[in-house]
């Protein structure tokens, strides 16, 4: 089996891309997606000389193509969609920052109509498929609920998916978070309350 050091990951990307790939390593990308021109032959960028300022346009570039925080939700919302948006607080690949940002302009943009056809969750402990508490619940029920049946999520309550764990929160809505009630188990969602303040 290849290390994971030398594991080189395909994805769909532009027809103008052909053939390159993204590069992780032990500490995250590095670079080589921005240093890579043509088909994928050279090494990876060193992550300890790699300067971001030699590169700004092709970063500029890659930003446009791989950011997605400018997604136009006009549509789902014309047809009827609906979206639960989720994003742990501990996320150390992707900023939860980002995600508050992006809910932000939906609501600049939405005003009232928002709440109709989206919920975000901002999960406290919850990082990138990992974390203090890994979030699990059931979120295809609750849109099939929402979607089907008119019944927009309230109430969702996760439980702990790291293993041996025995515990369970409520999912507040951005940008309410969980909070000890002072009586009863830390571990049961029932002993908590969402709360802005």
């Amino acid at each position: 089996m290849t290390a994971p050091q030398d594991m080189q990951f395909r994805v769909n990307l532009p027809a103008e891309w052909n053939g390159r790939a993204l590069q992780f390593g032990g500490g995250g990308f590095d670079g080589s997606l921005v240093t890579a021109t043509g088909n994928y032959t050279a090494q990876p960028a060193d992550t300890y000389t790699f300067d971001p300022l030699q590169h700004v346009d092709r970063i500029q570039e890659l930003g446009e193509i791989m950011d997605v925080t400018d997604v136009d939700l006009t549509r789902v919302q014309a047809h009827g969609g609906k979206v639960i948006l989720t994003h742990g607080t501990i996320d150390d690949f992707i900023t939860p920052h980002n995600t508050v940002r992006y809910y932000e302009r939906q609501q600049e943009r939405f005003k009232d109509r928002l709440d109709d056809f989206l919920r975000f969750y901002m999960v406290p402990g919850w990082g990138h498929g990992q974390g203090r508490f890994v979030a699990q619940y059931d979120g295809l029920g609750a849109i099939v609920d929402w979607v089907e049946n008119g019944v927009a999520p309230e109430g969702l309550v996760a439980r702990d998916g790291n293993p041996g764990a025995d515990r369970t929160r409520p999912m507040c809505e951005y940008p309410a978070w969980p909070q000890h009630t002072g009586e009863g188990s830390i571990d049961d969602a029932e002993s908590f309350v969402c709360v802005t303040r």
